[in-house]
């Protein structure tokens, strides 16, 4: 297993709450629900919201090298 940090965050109470129901209804503990959370919201940022706001700009700001 690779070597892993902690983090301490804060949640609020009713965050939490849904976090401890929905790894116990997939037999998970806190901190692997979290982990693919997180893991899931990298990949949207890596391969959807990034790209999308490369091409956003990428449109609108002008190329200096074209005439």
């Amino acid at each position: 297993m690779k070597a892993m940090k902690t983090f301490l965050l804060r949640l609020p109470e009713s965050m939490s709450d849904e976090i401890d129901q929905i790894a116990d209804e997939t037999y998970c503990t806190k901190s692997q629900f979290i982990r693919q959370s997180i893991t899931r919201n990298l990949d949207v940022c890596r391969y959807v919201e990034i790209p999308a706001i490369r091409a956003f700009y990428k449109q609108r700001i002008p190329n200096p090298n074209l005439h």
